[in-house]
């Protein structure tokens, strides 16, 4: 077996050390109680998160507020993409980006969605 390339195991790492937090996510949420639309949903969200590094968030308000929150992330520094009506995706990828990136992408979108 040949060994892996330096971004290889980069990409290894990042996803070996984001499978127990997706474990025990998913268990909290199958045993939480909740309804089989939030169970799948959910799940496939976390799914395409942890394989993709891809999350798309569905403001759930009008387009021109949607677009406000959008056109937020951008001032703060945040490269976010829009899709229309009203969907934002962010790619915070393990092997690019850090706890603290992903912490203040957070941060951000609660600000703005307060705002």
């Amino acid at each position: 077996m040949s060994r892996l390339r330096f971004d290889q195991h980069a990409v290894a790492l990042a996803l070996g050390a984001s499978l127990p937090a997706l474990a025990a996510a998913l268990v909290l949420l199958w045993t939480g109680g909740y309804s089989a639309k939030v169970q799948w949903t959910v799940t496939t969200v976390l799914g395409a998160v942890a394989a993709a590094s891809l999350v798309s968030l569905r403001v759930h308000v009008d387009r021109d507020r949607a677009r406000a929150v959008f056109d937020g992330l951008r001032r703060r520094g945040i490269v976010p993409d829009w899709r229309e009506p009203d969907v934002i995706r962010a790619a915070p990828v393990p092997f690019y980006n850090s706890f603290d990136d992903a912490w203040r992408f957070a941060d951000a979108l609660g600000a703005e969605l307060a705002a």
